[in-house]
């Protein structure tokens, strides 16, 4: 079960890292000078993908990769639990914790933008 629920993760995080690089295409023409080159823009998408001149679908990729991304830490944690693997489940569960409360609170601040 730990392995199905390991491949599943592993498909989820393909899926939020490719819905984020759709975000970060058509977030980049909006972004100042400074952040144009990929390390940088990866960095200030987070603050510039609010934006009103950016287009609302990038926003809701943007959202939904992190969902997605936060999904897979969730499935990791319970890969591990499955395999009884709790002490290592617990630094990917603090980080499945920290990203779905980040997650939220950008939706909820957000909401109306979409």
């Amino acid at each position: 079960m730990g392995a199905l629920l390991s491949l599943v993760a592993i498909v989820v995080l393909g899926l939020g890292a490719h819905q984020f690089y759709k975000a970060l295409v058509q977030v980049e023409p909006t972004l100042p000078y400074q952040f144009r080159d990929k390390p940088a823009a990866r960095f200030a998408i987070d603050i510039y993908v609010w934006n009103s001149q950016v287009p609302a679908s990038a926003r809701r990729q943007y959202l939904r990769s992190l969902g997605l991304m936060t999904t897979c830490f969730g499935l990791m944690t319970l890969a591990l639990l499955a395999e009884e693997r709790g002490l290592q489940a617990l630094p990917i569960a603090a980080i499945f914790v920290i990203a779905a409360i980040g997650t939220l609170t950008r939706w909820i601040k957000h909401r109306g933008q979409f």
